[in-house]
């Protein structure tokens, strides 16, 4: 007898069932950038809102971006930045026909400072901005605090800047609990700025959620 159960990769039809009006709601409300999204749940939040991903071809939504990171792969404040940017750049390179564009800032983070400098020079608009910030940091002309700050500061201005919305998924959240609370501080104030960039979050930790979201001054 076949398994009842999928452990691992997407969930697809006959295991995914029983969430076709959650995840209405859900596409809905991230395709009109309505509002930010806490979702507790035990599975990865990929699996299960694959769908609000942009198809490609003709019938793709091309005013929407849908950036991922999977908060499992932070280490530290920096791996956060690098993360954010990577899965952004990916996105407007798919989504806006720029090829090449994360190969090209790779060179921000892993060449010499010369080599990166003239890499930030090639890189036009919002990105550009990200890598001299980048370029700061390691420099020491900046600290962790305003790398953070930066980090979500420009999914809005990326939004902004490219006259599309922006719909950023940052799954198994509680393990940002392992950074300093300033990741939350400074993740609150870019949800409450006005702009085409929306949050959903995924995690499996209640007490989190409700610590980082519903109490006035969690840290």
């Amino acid at each position: 007898m076949e398994a009842p159960f999928k452990a691992g990769g997407a969930v697809e039809p006959p295991y995914f069932a029983g969430r076709e009006r959650d995840l209405k709601v859900l596409t809905h409300s991230a395709k009109n950038l309505s509002q930010h999204y806490l979702i507790l749940a035990p599975a990865p939040l990929w699996e299960d809102l694959a769908p609000l991903e942009p198809a490609a071809g003709p019938s793709a939504e091309p005013s929407l971006l849908v950036p991922y990171v999977n908060c499992r792969d932070m280490a530290c404040p920096e791996d956060l930045y690098r993360l954010i940017i990577r899965s952004l750049a990916g996105e407007v390179e798919r989504v806006c026909k720029l090829a090449d564009l994360w190969e090209r800032f790779r060179a921000v983070f892993e060449e010499r400072l010369l080599r990166a400098a003239r890499a930030v020079e090639e890189i036009g608009g919002a990105l550009r901005e990200w890598g001299e910030v980048c370029l700061r940091f390691r420099e020491r002309e900046i600290d962790e605090g305003e790398l953070i700050r930066a980090a979500f500061s420009f999914p809005a201005r990326v939004a902004r800047e490219r006259r599309v919305g922006v719909v950023f998924f940052l799954d198994e959240f509680q393990e940002m609990a392992e950074f300093d609370g300033r990741i939350f501080s400074a993740l609150k104030a870019a949800m409450d700025r006005v702009g085409n960039a929306r949050y959903f979050f995924s995690g499996p930790s209640l007490g989190l959620i409700y610590k980082v979201f519903l109490q006035e001054k969690p840290w």
